[in-house]
């Protein structure tokens, strides 16, 4: 039986917010496969499929009707894709980009649709223990998109300094209920000792303590918004594992995007504490 994840951990995966998850359920796009007594939402790897051609399809401005007939199979997806591109192509110039995904989906499109949505990527997990990480944070509201500016004014605080980072950028998930668009969450960079308080363009830079111990985690080689199919096995091993977790996960960017224009070369660590 498929690892049920809770509607926290299933937004995380799929990278869609919780309160989008909940409105999909309500208009009947995607139902949670378990709603216990309480009624807390469950989900498991079987509705990663639908999530996924649900995304693309928004992506391409599909109406959520067009998209239930299609994952209802009302609507043939070849049929569709023709219509929405011609479609797309009429519209004025701002529209452009999406006409140019539709078309470059269509003539790749596979015969089934398991095979034009690809397949999961296959990861190794592993489980060792961490020594405590001081790093030097901002830390704030916002969408995940930010985590790049933060981290290039972390590392302009240490230039001023006068200190070097010791390890890669990291960047850490505090909201169990994650949303892209809106999350708590902390980037900057490991130092050895802590820093004073200092201030940025984006917000305070402070001392954050990584603790140590136990971590779950994977090393995903490929563009970042594809970091849902990491977060995916790191905790179908741990449910798997009889593991638990016992704090936010922790995304460690081992390139820089900067200096690797290719986005599938990126390699990002993603840990999860445990025990």
């Amino acid at each position: 039986m498929p690892a049920a994840y809770t509607i926290g951990e299933f937004a995380r995966i799929v990278g869609l917010s919780v309160k989008t998850l909940r409105f999909y359920d309500e208009v009947g796009l995607l139902k949670p496969k378990e709603v216990s007594s309480s009624g807390y939402r469950y989900y498991d790897a079987s509705q990663l499929p639908a999530v996924r051609l649900i995304k693309r399809l928004k992506a391409l401005e599909f109406t959520l009707e067009e998209i239930r007939e299609v994952l209802e199979g009302r609507a043939d997806l070849r049929g569709a894709l023709e219509r929405q591109h011609a479609l797309l192509a009429s519209r004025a110039a701002s529209y452009a980009g999406a006409a140019s995904r539709a078309a470059a989906w269509l003539s790749a499109l596979a015969p089934c649709r398991e095979e034009a949505e690809g397949p999961m990527k296959q990861y190794e997990v592993r489980v060792e223990e961490v020594r405590p990480v001081t790093a030097m944070v901002v830390r704030k509201v916002g969408a995940v998109g930010e985590a790049g500016p933060r981290v290039a004014a972390v590392m302009e605080y240490l230039a001023r300094e006068g200190r070097r980072p010791d390890g890669p950028p990291v960047a850490v998930y505090f909201d169990e209920e994650f949303d892209p668009e809106r999350t708590d969450f902390a980037a900057g960079w490991p130092v050895g000792q802590p820093l004073p308080r200092g201030e940025s363009p984006v917000g305070p830079v402070e001392a954050l303590t990584l603790p140590g111990g136990r971590v779950a985690w994977v090393k995903h080689v490929g563009p970042y918004g594809e970091l849902g199919d990491a977060y995916r096995a790191l905790l179908d091993h741990i449910k798997a594992s009889g593991l638990r977790v016992t704090g936010p996960p922790r995304e460690w960017y081992l390139t820089d995007p900067a200096s690797t224009p290719d986005p599938s070369q990126n390699v990002t660590r993603v840990e999860f504490p445990v025990e």
